[in-house]
């Protein structure tokens, strides 16, 4: 009979905690719509720029051309902190000034966050954790913001305050992304030699690999798929060249 007593007491005070630190937020539960359409967009980068003049060695590549994929983001410059309340229980939050990617978005306004973002603590029952979440950016300028919690179901808490950030994007390059590049591999009197390469996902394309030779003898514009730019300077160890287009998309 002890053991049940001392049991459910030790049951009681476990289910307790559980019902505190369960509390993820004391706002107003939302739906988030994570549409991966509209999250990224797709970008191609070109390098160098065009008219730059650019020195480079064998091996080097002359022309670059590569998809990046682009995701909005916001960059916090200063800690957000906000306290709530939870059945008369204090939950207060942080989120450190950090870079938080585009997760979604609803009607109102945008979702920038992040896993683990956001630190929650509950003085009542001794918890200190860090959940899923980060900052609403209302479409209206005349709307509050707000720090959203997706630990247990999504819940937003509308900030009484704007906190400072600046709008950003955050650049990656995904598997499947394409790649073109063309290297400088050396002369020979007046042949300057290149390699084209393309690759897929970060792996190279064999079939689409060419070796090419051009003699700026007389002409030192050099053109090829669509590119072209301006041999300034060769040698054995370096050249020097401007960049007059990029290579022609398909």
């Amino acid at each position: 009979m002890l053991g049940m007593r001392l049991f459910m007491k030790n049951y009681l005070v476990y289910l307790g905690a559980l019902l505190l630190v369960g509390c993820a937020s004391t706002g107003e539960k939302i739906v988030i719509d994570r549409n991966s359409q509209y999250l990224t967009s797709n970008q191609q980068q070109n390098n160098p720029a065009i008219s730059k003049v650019s020195s480079i060695s064998p091996g080097d590549p002359v022309l670059e051309s590569f998809d990046v994929t682009v995701r909005p983001a916001i960059e916090l410059k200063e800690a957000v902190k906000f306290d709530g309340t939870y059945n008369g229980f204090v939950n207060s939050y942080e989120i450190s000034p950090s870079v938080l990617p585009l997760v979604g978005q609803n009607r109102t306004g945008r979702f920038f966050g992040a896993d683990n973002k956001v630190r929650q603590k509950v003085s009542a029952s001794n918890t200190d954790i860090f959940v899923d979440g980060g900052i609403f950016v209302p479409n209206n300028p005349d709307m509050q913001h707000g720090l959203f919690i997706d630990n247990y179901s999504t819940a937003l808490e509308l900030l009484p305050f704007v906190p400072t950030y600046s709008f950003t994007d955050i650049e990656t390059t995904e598997r499947g992304d394409f790649r073109q590049e063309f290297i400088f591999t050396g002369r020979a009197g007046t042949l300057v030699n290149f390699e084209y390469r393309e690759y897929i996902g970060g792996l190279a394309r064999p079939a689409f690999t060419q070796s090419v030779s051009f003699d700026i003898k007389d002409d030192k514009l050099i053109g090829f798929k669509g590119a072209m730019f301006e041999v300034i300077d060769v040698s054995n160890a370096s050249l020097t060249y401007k960049v007059m287009k990029h290579f022609r998309q398909n």
